[in-house]
């Protein structure tokens, strides 16, 4: 029983961390998408307005394009690059197939084709390969608000219930 709460705590932990790193990589790129627009269309603003005569508007967006090009230039690490938003999918991905491998090895023991020595040996190895992409995910992941991290925790529960109790939810219409 030991063993199977074990390799339960690493399918959830995986199932987390996968959702993590997905949606740190769709907020990446929504950043980078709106700062890209940002600066341009910001600039278009300050050429426009000073062609117009409009010199209130003008500063104005003069300071807002200063701004931004200064929180990019000291805190480029909020906006990570494409090769980073890449890792952070890869890295979704082989925490799925962690939480697959986990799933399988939780089946195999329940069906008593291994024994919990056997599953134990081989849950110490996904263990290994685990924490080297935890370690990954630490290094590109900057913060991560904690009502986020409930919401990722809630929405790994509902799918795991799901998946392994088929306790689905139901939406009631009313």
């Amino acid at each position: 029983m030991i063993t199977r709460n074990k390799i339960w705590d690493e399918i959830k932990e995986a199932d987390v961390f996968s959702r993590c790193a997905m949606r740190y990589a769709s907020v990446q790129r929504k950043i980078q998408f709106a700062y890209k627009i940002a600066i341009p269309v910001l600039a278009a603003l300050c050429a426009l307005f000073s062609k117009l005569n409009m010199p209130n508007y003008t500063f104005w967006s003069a300071i807002l394009l200063f701004v931004s090009s200064i929180i990019k230039a000291f805190f480029s690490r909020i906006n990570l690059s494409e090769l980073n938003i890449d890792q952070l999918d890869r890295l979704g991905v082989e925490f799925e197939k962690i939480r697959t491998k986990d799933e399988c090895l939780m089946d195999e023991l329940d069906k008593g084709l291994l024994i919990e020595e056997e599953a134990i040996r081989e849950l110490n190895k996904h263990s290994r390969e685990y924490s080297k992409k935890k370690s990954e995910l630490n290094k590109l992941i900057l913060w991560i608000p904690s009502g986020i991290k409930k919401s990722l925790q809630k929405e790994s529960e509902d799918y795991l219930k799901g998946i392994h109790y088929n306790q689905y939810q139901h939406e009631e219409n009313n």
